[in-house]
């Protein structure tokens, strides 16, 4: 996590890309935003279309030579591939999770609608059981969708990007 962390850092000085920011700024554009994480935003960064956010960028790199331009597009690139590599791996954990989880509710489920129910609290702890257990499934269900959502959305980030500095890269070329 550190080395990560340094690693961000270094590029932030490279080519002035903030990982942190730049995410808030693009899930503002996207419309992905919640009203307190939009209180908390500069005005100068709220973005209410493509091309003003594409402006921002231009503007932003426009002072950038050619060959830095090339090499900040390489860096998009390889944050890109990272990117797939955490999304594929996503897309595994996810089902085996599912299954992994389900597997031991439907045993647990099985375990207690066999067992005697000799009154009305055993019963109702029964099914106080179940819903725990429920409650769980349904919590790590929604947390591994939250992190899918956020590697793709980091990637289309990294896309997006990249497509406007190599645009920037092409028209630097032909002129």
């Amino acid at each position: 996590m550190k080395k990560e962390k340094r690693s961000n850092n270094i590029r932030k000085n490279a080519y002035d890309f903030d990982l942190k920011e730049e995410e808030k700024i693009y899930k503002y554009v996207c419309g992905r935003m919640t009203n307190r994480e939009k209180k908390k935003m500069s005005e100068n960064n709220k973005f209410t279309s493509y091309g003003c956010w594409k402006k921002y960028i231009v503007d932003k790199y426009e002072n950038y030579s050619y060959e830095r331009l090339v090499d900040f597009s390489h860096f998009l690139n390889q944050k890109i591939r990272n990117i797939k590599l955490e999304d594929d791996y996503w897309i595994i954990l996810i089902p085996v999770t599912l299954a992994i989880i389900l597997d031991k509710f439907m045993n647990e489920f099985t375990e207690i609608m066999n067992m005697e129910i000799n009154s009305i609290l055993h019963g109702i702890i029964n099914l106080f059981a179940i819903s725990i257990v429920l409650v769980m499934v349904i919590f790590m269900i929604a947390k591994l969708g939250i992190q899918l959502v956020k590697v793709r959305e980091q990637e289309n980030l990294y896309k997006d990007y990249k497509e406007i500095i190599d645009e920037m890269i092409k028209n630097e070329r032909d002129t």
